[in-house]
């Protein structure tokens, strides 16, 4: 086995990030010990299949014999990240050929009335494949809903084929519809999951209490992911991903910029929903932000990572429209449309919540994902809809 290069500038740190990754991290290093490291890397036989400045941030992937080595720089804390995985877990950034076939569609997934949580995202490509974006919960009394629904938006219903299933943190109103949609149809010949990509670190970390006493409990959940997958789904392959990492589908472009890596290291999460991958997929020209659960702190790492570079079409409101981080960040993003993964009667309640107002003030277009179901033909025509939106959440008893 090859031996590990780890990063050996300034006063580094070895961070455990679960399922035999590792990671280095050193607060006090420079670009040019960065481009040293890069060099070394490549002389002791790694191949460079990565490198990218975003921002200001730099950004580099090497493959060896059986693992690969992530790192990256960040401008705006100086400091150094470098992933030690297994060659299984990484995806080359060419996830696909391309044939037009139909026309783009993204779809907001509703959830059930009892919940206030809850999210999922379906884009179906040109070329009739799917991404998933979470999905949400268990959906109860109606177990087979994601799948009913992409059985709706398949040009084939005996063909459903799902390029890559991203899930962004470990929550069961995000992990659990993905889980119960391959125990029901995992081994159905009519399926396909090619990818599972996200980024969990390692499985103790996700339970604790919080500061505020609520017990969180996602160990199992963490655990229960790769031994589902395995079981269930054992021809996908399971990819963890990195920020600054680019995946494309045909003309479909997805950019992660941020994983729970950017977290660590940390003695504690203050809360689980701060570790959410952040992706912004770009289809017809037209780009979404995707920030699942993203929290006032995880929300100020990417201001300070990216700044003016969020800018974004389209953004989903974080943390289903409830608390959702600083108005600053949906001002970088300053999407037209935007995505509320909420039911109706909560969204009401968080109409003068200040990102919610700042986020309001820039959008033309808003779009609820309720308890059904919304499909957007992509590129979407705006509809000047915001105002007609707002008065109906203001009209509900």
């Amino acid at each position: 086995m090859m031996q590990r290069l780890y990063y050996y500038k300034g006063n580094v740190e070895k961070v455990d990030c679960g399922n035999g990754t590792e990671m280095t991290f050193t607060a006090d290093t420079s670009v040019g010990e960065f481009l040293d490291y890069c060099a070394e890397v490549q002389a002791k036989g790694y191949e460079k299949v990565v490198e990218r400045t975003v921002a200001g941030n730099l950004f580099a992937a090497f493959k060896g014999e059986e693992e690969y080595i992530y790192a990256y720089y960040t401008k705006n804390s100086g400091a150094v990240r470098t992933v030690h995985g297994d060659l299984s877990s990484f995806a080359n950034e060419d996830c696909g050929s391309f044939e037009e076939i139909c026309t783009p569609l993204l779809c907001a997934v509703g959830q059930p009335a009892f919940m206030n949580c809850g999210q999922g995202y379906i884009y179906r490509l040109a070329d009739g494949r799917f991404l998933v974006h979470d999905g949400g919960c268990k959906y109860a009394e109606r177990p087979d809903f994601m799948y009913e629904i992409l059985g709706e938006l398949a040009v084939d219903k005996e063909n459903i084929v799902i390029a890559a299933w991203f899930i962004t943190h470990p929550h069961g109103d995000h992990q659990e519809a993905f889980e119960e949609f391959i125990e029901k149809h995992g081994s159905d010949t009519a399926v396909k999951v090619e990818k599972v990509i996200f980024n969990f670190a390692n499985a103790p970390m996700y339970s604790y209490t919080r500061e505020d006493g609520v017990v969180e409990d996602g160990q199992g959940l963490v655990e229960g992911i790769y031994r589902k997958c395995a079981e269930l789904i054992p021809g996908a392959q399971v990819v963890k991903a990195h920020s600054g990492q680019v995946f494309k589908f045909g003309e479909c472009k997805v950019e992660v910029l941020f994983t729970v890596e950017d977290f660590l290291p940390v003695e504690c999460f203050d809360y689980v929903n701060g570790t959410s991958l952040v992706i912004r997929v770009t289809l017809c020209d037209q780009s979404a932000m995707l920030l699942a659960d993203t929290t006032h702190t995880s929300g100020r790492i990417l201001e300070k990572m990216y700044g003016e570079y969020l800018k974004s079409d389209m953004v989903q409101f974080a943390h289903h429209g409830m608390w959702a981080s600083y108005p600053s960040l949906y001002e970088y993003i300053s999407a037209e449309i935007i995505l509320w993964p909420n039911i109706e009667p909560v969204a009401k309640t968080w109409l003068s919540d200040k990102p919610i107002v700042a986020a309001m003030n820039i959008a033309k277009d808003v779009y609820i994902s309720g308890t059904d179901k919304v499909v957007l033909e992509l590129p979407h025509a705006i509809e000047n809809n915001r105002d007609a939106v707002i008065e109906m959440l203001n009209n509900i008893n």
